[in-house]
């Protein structure tokens, strides 16, 4: 078996946590499982948020502190 057949069962069996990515337009998405989402993620009118960040070649998911949002002031641009 080569290394493409390897990652694509990989995916499907979700081994190591290999996950594929779908093709939308010029982006891809990647599927989240709503049971992460529903415990995770701020929901605000239908819409979900959570915080990702960047990490040299990682990307980070996490769910926003609410605590650090509060102590945010937005100033409005004129």
């Amino acid at each position: 078996m080569n290394i493409e057949e390897k990652i694509k069962r990989m995916a499907e069996q979700r081994i190591l946590d290999v996950r594929k990515l779908t093709k939308v337009g010029d982006s891809y998405f990647l599927r989240i499982p709503k049971s992460w989402i529903t415990w995770h993620c701020v929901e605000i009118e239908g819409d979900y948020y959570f915080r990702l960040e960047v990490d040299g070649d990682r990307l980070i998911f996490s769910p926003i502190n609410l605590d650090d949002i509060e102590a945010v002031s937005i100033k409005e641009k004129k």
